[in-house]
């Protein structure tokens, strides 16, 4: 199971205090930046050239996009690639006018395509030709926007339901889960077949967070 610390702030040096955080905790070699606009939910964090300001280290980042049409911030981060050391563009797909323009879009800059699903979102909303083009489809386990909120059951369903898909896939693609996740979750979800989660208030939260980690790998 890899995990992804999630860092969500509109705070630059926040940002970069759990960004070195990340750097000292093993087997992360990949961050996911909660990217919100403040019109997708009413919250906001740093956008695409605030995170050009960041040093990564050996890290690479992935970003979550939660904002009115999330193809406008894939060419913002086109713009910032030289400082930005992007694995993954993963956007909600709720406010995604064009999912196949998003995903050609993504892959042009040879960052992997992934799409959210939020908490009541079926995954039916994957329109099924673009199945080809995703390599990764995460779904949230809280309503999407706000760290802090506990692990809501019923989108293990979902989850269960992404995990088949991603199995009859002809290429391999990532399943993912954001949103609540603690030690408890960890297990469940792997036992369903998650080959990741999105972690954030379980570290940022924690007296010791070596140990909220090491606590997440054992599940």
């Amino acid at each position: 199971m890899k995990i992804y610390p999630s860092i969500l702030t509109q705070d630059l040096h926040v940002a970069q205090e759990q960004l070195d955080l990340s750097q000292e905790l093993s087997d992360v070699e990949t961050v996911q930046f909660d990217v919100i606009d403040g019109y997708y939910v009413d919250n906001l964090t740093l956008a695409p050239t605030a995170l050009a300001e960041l040093e990564y280290g050996e890290l690479r980042a992935d970003l979550h996009l939660m904002v009115n049409e999330p193809l406008d911030f894939v060419y913002e981060a086109r713009d910032m690639a030289k400082q930005l050391p992007i694995r993954a563009i993963i956007a909600q797909i709720e406010r995604m006018s064009d999912q196949v323009a998003y995903a050609e879009e993504v892959r042009r800059n040879n960052w992997q395509v992934g799409l959210s699903l939020d908490l009541y979102t079926p995954l039916e909303s994957i329109h099924e030709h673009v199945w080809e083009l995703v390599d990764i489809v995460q779904v949230m386990g809280i309503q999407a926007g706000y760290q802090g909120q506990e692990f809501k059951p019923q989108s293990l369903a979902f989850i269960e339901e992404a995990v088949k898909r991603s199995r009859a896939s002809e290429h391999a693609i990532e399943i993912i889960v954001d949103g609540g996740i603690k030690a408890e979750q960890v297990a469940i979800l792997e036992e369903l077949g998650v080959q990741g989660v999105s972690v954030g208030s379980v570290l940022w939260k924690a007296e010791a967070i070596q140990e909220a980690f090491e606590s997440l790998q054992r599940g």
